[in-house]
């Protein structure tokens, strides 16, 4: 990932992105410069501009991505100029204000590159199971003898089936009650 170069502002609580950043710059960068500005001896009577979060485990050896905040009200500001600059990670504020303020002149489009294992796997499980609810309601559906029979798209191809039970649990077609998967 890219580095940055940083110049901090207490006083109006910016982190400015100087021009000699890489772009993309990784969000862990901008934390780590934070931090280090945060633990010199002049900057300790400052709010830290940073906080984070994150790599909690989601379970199968999944982790959540890191987050890291901007507090009391810190704002990125980056160099003048009109172009497009990404930053790789989740930064979010701490009051849900902007993260950025405009820069001093030009226009500045920042873009936010956010990804991680628990977010694909999710949104990878998310999509399967949308599928299939769409092959279920788009497909046929069929009562044989005490079954439930679900077809897939082409009306042939059976995808989920059901055994179907009266009130009693006896097998039944009609006045049914419950449906078990088999």
């Amino acid at each position: 990932m890219g580095t940055g170069s940083y110049e901090f502002d207490p006083i109006n609580k910016l982190i400015k992105i100087l021009s000699g950043s890489q772009n993309p710059l990784d969000a862990l960068n901008i934390y780590s410069g934070s931090m280090d500005w945060a633990d010199n001896l002049g900057s300790m009577v400052h709010d830290p501009p940073m906080g984070a979060i994150g790599k909690a485990p989601l379970g199968g050896g999944v982790y959540s991505d890191s987050i890291f905040i901007l507090q009391n009200g810190w704002k990125l500001k980056f160099y003048d100029g009109n172009y497009q600059f990404i930053i790789k990670g989740t930064i979010i504020t701490d009051d849900e204000t902007a993260r950025t303020v405009s820069p001093d002149s030009g226009s500045v489009e920042v873009i936010f590159q956010v990804s991680s294992q628990g977010t694909i796997s999710t949104d990878l499980a998310l999509a399967s199971d949308v599928s299939w609810i769409k092959k279920i309601e788009r497909g046929r559906w069929k009562i044989v003898n005490n079954q439930l029979l679900f077809y897939d798209e082409d009306g042939t191809t059976v995808i989920r089936t059901f055994n179907l039970f009266n009130k009693t649990g006896q097998p039944a077609s009609e006045n049914i009650y419950e449906r078990v998967p088999v």
